[in-house]
């Protein structure tokens, strides 16, 4: 979409955990027109999301930074769960949905 035609940007979506779940869901946004953004602990989960044209946070601070509409966050348990929000809270823009 074009801002010069009066639309709002598409602004990117992010995906925080790509194991054997959230990979193949995360797989689906590569296309999203404004970009996903990606991030894993393990650096090698993300390779093939890079090569595929995603931009990899290297921190979920810069991961919020990029002012994502959605936050898909796909991690093990509650616990983690926390720990990302409380990580990216103070970036988080307000109105952006966190999906667990």
């Amino acid at each position: 979409m074009s801002e010069a035609l009066g639309q709002a940007a598409v602004l990117p979506v992010a995906f925080i955990g790509l194991g054997q779940i959230g990979a193949p869901m995360a797989k689906h946004l590569l296309a999203w027109p404004g970009g996903l953004v990606v991030s894993d602990l393990r650096a090698e989960a993300t390779l093939p999301f890079a090569e595929a044209g995603a931009t990899v946070a290297t921190s979920l601070t810069d991961l919020a930074a990029t002012h994502p509409t959605v936050i898909s966050i796909m991690v093990l348990n509650d616990d983690q769960v926390r720990s990302v929000v409380v990580e990216m809270l103070a970036t988080v823009q307000p109105g952006t949905v966190l999906a667990v």
